[in-house]
């Protein structure tokens, strides 16, 4: 598509390839016949299979060229194509570790605060009151979370 300096569209423009010419260069062309990935494409190609599939650890698509006798085989590794995936994993598996010490530590500070504290201060009342002074109060903090 073509577009004014607006943005609107001033036409569209379009060009044919033959490739008569590349097929013609390619035609004596054969697939080894060694077992390799090659050959493995090749026993797909001649079995009419296309679509997506895995040869040992390569993916493989292979696919009809609309309008010629042309078959596309496109090949990556496995590795290459998990890589993000696994760096990804590592990632998020280092920082749910981190989150989680992060927050047990949390967890058992503010419950030392929270909990530990006044029980240790209500223990020590109790103490003085078993020996016998009973004149004894326990302090007691307002605030919600004593830090």
């Amino acid at each position: 598509m073509l577009k004014h300096a607006d943005g609107s569209v001033r036409g569209v423009a379009a060009a044919d390839v033959y490739l008569d010419s590349i097929s013609q260069i390619v035609s004596n062309i054969s697939i080894e016949d060694t077992g390799s990935l090659y050959a493995y494409a090749g026993e797909q190609i001649k079995a009419g299979k296309t679509g997506l599939c895995l040869y040992e650890d390569t993916y493989l698509q292979i696919a009809e060229v609309e309008g010629s006798s042309w078959i596309a085989v496109a090949f990556v590794s496995r590795s290459e194509v998990l890589s993000e995936l696994y760096d990804l994993t590592r990632a998020m598996t280092t920082f749910s570790v981190i989150a989680v010490l992060v927050l047990t530590f949390l967890v058992i500070v503010l419950t030392h605060r929270i909990i530990g504290r006044p029980v240790k201060e209500l223990s020590k009342v109790a103490t003085r009151i078993a020996e016998g002074e009973l004149g004894q109060t326990i302090r007691y903090k307002s605030s919600r979370f004593p830090l």
